[in-house]
């Protein structure tokens, strides 16, 4: 068939990404939210917000960063996933994403030096101790185990993402957060 005789693509035909079948092409992309609690809990309000995603027809949510460990969080409120005790509200939010037929991606990551002191309890960690442009703040260059920790952290926030139903996770990796800080 030549390419003028092609069938144009819909935002309404299903796609395949990976063993990810969506029912069409609209991706609602990570945005922060700032709906969770202060501990990182899932509530109500993020639930409602993103099953009106799902209900708008929206086939593919990728939620807002979830830190994965205490000290990895850039803004108050966000989601988190390191910890256990985390899941049923995490579990929560897929249910009623999966409700509506749409698929829901975790969105993990850590912030590193881009942060405020009094979000991460003073514990301002980077691959080096170089001042970030955007916050001013100093952080303290981050030991070898500390790196590895880190590493941990995003596997066990991944697996606590498949206990709680999500459809699979994004590792942010831009923006100025923590793996880009080590570019």
């Amino acid at each position: 068939m030549k390419n003028s005789e092609q069938k144009p693509l819909l935002l309404s035909q299903p796609i395949k990404l990976g063993e990810l079948e969506l029912k069409n092409r609209i991706v609602k992309a990570s945005m922060v939210e700032n709906l969770a609690s202060e501990n990182g809990e899932v509530q109500d309000a993020l639930i409602k917000l993103y099953e009106r995603w799902a209900k708008g027809g929206a086939s593919l949510l990728i939620t807002g960063g979830a830190y994965v460990q205490k000290n990895g969080r850039s803004v108050r409120y966000l989601i988190g996933a390191h910890d256990d005790s985390l899941i049923p509200g995490l579990a929560r939010l897929t249910e009623a994403v999966h409700k509506f037929g749409a698929k829901i991606v975790l969105q993990i990551y850590h912030c590193g030096r881009q942060t405020q002191p009094e979000l991460v309890d003073g514990d301002v960690i980077a691959p080096s101790a170089v001042k970030d442009q955007l916050t001013k703040v100093m952080p303290r260059e981050m030991t070898e185990k500390e790196i590895e920790e880190v590493i941990i952290s995003f596997g066990k926030s991944a697996l606590r993402a498949k206990q709680a139903g999500f459809d699979g996770v994004e590792v942010m990796a831009g923006e100025c957060y923590l793996i880009n800080q080590f570019l």
